[in-house]
């Protein structure tokens, strides 16, 4: 199999694997806010409490988020469809913090009031693999919403979703949200638990991962930076 072709196959592949989607926040030294869409986030540890996020090598906000060494993790909900998409679209960069209940926590850096949880961190590594920067972070605070009541968004095969309730009716459930790298019409259904996607005006509504599978780890081999 050629080069293109796996890494084909392997978007592919990591397309079938349901995430939740994160709204990644810094802010540069400046006091200018950044942000961007992930889907790879994960827990690494919870004594001491610490993250881990990759980001493409090529995102804008890396520099500034390098510099300032702090980052908030923000769980998107299904309510923030719009906001998404003013973060994944160009166009909308302009007003990504213009509205929304934007508030700070322990760094500094902008934390999203109304998501579903928001993980306030100082940079702990840094280490590039392939395309990507995958950076380590320690937990210094942490917003809650109450549970069950904000349903999480959910990405699958290049859409939005949202977990189903088991008194959803067929009526009920959600349309389609056209995502920019997803071709043609083709529609396939979800694994017992997701909903068909969501719906959004928004044609540009999906994590910008800078290619499918949503952002791993970058290149260079085990170049760690710890920050203290």
């Amino acid at each position: 199999m050629s080069a293109p072709d796996q890494a084909q196959e392997f978007r592919e592949a990591m397309s079938r694997l349901a995430s939740g989607v994160s709204l990644v926040t810094t802010r540069s030294l400046a006091g200018v806010p950044h942000g961007m869409l992930a889907t790879a986030v994960t827990s690494v540890s919870a004594a001491p409490p610490m993250l881990l996020v990759c980001i493409n090598r090529s995102a804008t906000l890396l520099a500034d988020l390098l510099e300032r060494e702090a980052f908030c993790v923000n769980f998107l909900g299904a309510h923030h469809q719009d906001l998404a998409g003013r973060f994944f679209s160009a166009e909308g960069r302009a007003q990504r913090f213009q509205t929304g209940p934007w508030t700070e926590l322990a760094t500094g850096v902008p934390v999203l009031g109304d998501s579903l949880a928001a993980l306030d961190c100082r940079l702990d590594r840094a280490v590039e693999a392939g395309t990507h920067s995958v950076l380590f972070g320690r937990v210094e605070a942490i917003r809650l919403s109450p549970p069950g009541e904000v349903q999480p968004m959910i990405h699958y095969l290049r859409q939005y979703r949202r977990l189903e309730s088991p008194e959803a009716q067929p009526s009920e459930a959600a349309s389609l949200i056209p995502c920019p790298r997803r071709r043609g019409p083709e529609r396939r259904e979800a694994p017992p638990g997701l909903s068909r996607p969501l719906s959004s005006a928004d044609p540009a509504a999906s994590p910008k991962a800078r290619g499918d599978p949503a952002p791993t780890a970058g290149s260079g081999g085990p170049s760690g930076r710890r920050r203290r």
